[in-house]
């Protein structure tokens, strides 16, 4: 027996230290990790108020972050469509009221019309004023 195991431990390597495999399969099976630790939170109750706590505080923080993004965005288009309006003729600055350009959907429009134009070399109002090149033609 002896000589036998000393012949598979010089061909494999040394069997494995018990308490360190279980540990690696622990690690290695997130589900039973998470079972561990949210058995160990479960004993403790200040540990889930504040576990809960801190979830909340970095939910509100992130949330934070991306409706001051999405403002910022947001702002930085309405200058684009406001910098390209100007220099169209008349007749489009009549059609695109300032009421109409506070509404989400005539922006996502006319910043969708803006990026076709450049993509295209075109003009703003040129992209406006023909639907085959404008995405409100697009189907």
């Amino acid at each position: 027996g002896d000589v036998y195991k000393r012949q598979i431990n010089a061909e494999y390597g040394e069997p494995p230290n018990p308490a360190m495999a279980n540990l690696a399969n622990m690690m290695n099976d997130k589900h039973a990790f998470k079972k561990s630790f949210g058995d160990f939170v479960k004993q403790t109750p200040d540990a889930m108020a504040a576990l809960e706590a801190q979830q909340a505080r970095e939910r509100k923080k992130y949330n934070r972050m991306l409706e001051k993004q999405n403002r910022a965005q947001l702002a930085e288009t309405r200058r684009q469509i406001g910098s390209a309006l100007k220099d169209c003729g008349p007749e489009i600055q009549e059609l695109i009221t300032p009421l109409m350009l506070g509404t989400a959907m005539v922006q996502n429009i006319l910043h969708m019309s803006l990026k076709e134009s450049q993509k295209s070399g075109i003009s703003f109002e040129q992209a406006l004023a023909n639907p085959d090149v404008s995405v409100l033609g697009a189907s």
